[in-house]
């Protein structure tokens, strides 16, 4: 969650960092990231490929134009600007 009294620049580092490998062998499905506030343009590509260690920004464009990661419910460009309210849903599979 984001919090709305973080300074600027903190909405990257409000994400717990993950790695894919050990949520697949977790048996999650899925990880949702409620964005309860967002100061300024976050790329959705570049905050989850900071975010997931072990998974390159590529493998997350991917994924994005797959529609494995989605913003609302919906496909999305690995551009896309997160903004406040967003919902992000990771489905979590093999690569």
């Amino acid at each position: 969650m984001i919090n709305p009294q973080q300074p600027a620049g903190l909405f990257s580092e409000s994400i717990p960092e993950v790695w894919y490998r050990e949520l697949l062998q977790t048996g999650i499905t899925f990880i949702q990231i409620d964005i309860e506030y967002v100061d300024k343009r976050h790329r959705l590509d570049l905050t989850l490929s900071t975010r997931i260690k072990d998974m390159s920004r590529e493998t997350i464009q991917k994924k994005i134009k797959q529609g494995t990661i989605q913003v609302n419910h919906l496909h999305v460009a690995p551009n896309y600007s997160i903004r406040t309210k967003d919902t992000i849903t990771i489905l979590v599979q093999d690569i």
